[in-house]
Order: C-alpha cells, then structure tokens, then sequence
C-alpha cells in the first residue's frame, strides 16, 4: 500500500526477494502492491527481469486492504529523502496489523527510530540489498520471537490516545 514515485524503488526489494527465492526454493517470495506502479518503476523492474517477483493489485477499501495487511508475511514503507523527520501514517496502520515492517528510509529518517524501539520491524537504506536481504530472511524465511502485534499494542490510536487524554 503507498505510493512510489520518483526516489523510491521496487527494485532493490525485488532482487533481495530474488535472492531469498534462489537460496530458499521451498519458500518463494514475492512482493504485492495495491494499486497501479508508475510506467517508469514497471519499466525498471522489467529491465532488471524481476517482474516474477511483484503482484501488482488493483486498489481496494481500506477495510479489505487492512485484511490483506494482517495476512501479509511482512510490510514495506518505503520513505524518500522529503521524509527524513516524519513518519507516513500508513505505518502506524501496518503496526496496528501487527505485522513485521521492513522500512526503507535515508540514514537518518525518523522512521529508523519509531520501527527499532517499538520493536514492530526494521528501518535500513533503500539501495543496500544485503541489509534487506538479510531483513526479508529474519522477517519471512525464519521468523521467531514475540509477535510483532504484541510489541506495538501501545501505537494503536486507541492507546495513543489514552496518553492525552486530560
């Protein structure tokens, strides 16, 4: 879910899912997207031959969307270089869902903070293929440990609120 647009990339997730695919045979990843890519990203994905790897979808409500969040073996943010002291909203959505979250963000970015100390994924930059890798094989090859659900119960809205209430 999300946008991509210039200065972001399916690309560098695609070849770490083509990676993970090769070394793991029985376990095949691919990456699904809602809504339409821009013709630019699909052409880049084309020219790098990973078009096996991606499912572009048609948009849909959020309700059903935020099912498709829940089932998901993990969840992506990526984050350009306007971002660097905000974090989107859709990914408190994808921690609501309590799924894994791989961000893909700028040294820096606010996002690497939130993902780390609630616990809810893993932040690293955008073009290091090894380091997302290394997080799609932690988060969908072999996982272990807590849920990701239960390391962020305090980030749903409902609980937010609960901290200002007066």
């Amino acid at each position: 879910a999300g946008e991509i647009f210039s200065g972001r990339s399916l690309v560098p997730v695609l070849r770490a899912a083509q990676r993970l695919s090769a070394r793991f045979i029985e376990r095949p990843i691919r990456v699904t997207t809602y809504g339409a890519l821009p013709a630019p990203e699909l052409e880049r994905i084309r020219e790098a031959g990973l078009t096996s790897f991606v499912d572009v979808r048609p948009r849909v409500p959020f309700a059903e969307l935020f099912g498709q969040l829940q089932a998901a073996h993990a969840l992506l943010a990526v984050v350009g270089d306007h971002m660097l002291y905000s974090t989107p909203y859709k990914v408190y959505g994808y921690m609501a869902a309590g799924r894994p979250i791989l961000g893909l963000a700028p040294r820096g970015a606010s996002l690497f903070g939130l993902l780390s100390e609630s616990g809810a994924g893993v932040c690293v930059e955008p073009g290091d293929v090894d380091a997302i890798e290394r997080a799609l094989e932690k988060m969908v090859v072999s996982p272990a440990g807590e849920s990701a659900s239960a390391r962020v119960e305090r980030y749903r809205w409902s609980n937010l609120a609960l901290q200002y209430r007066m």
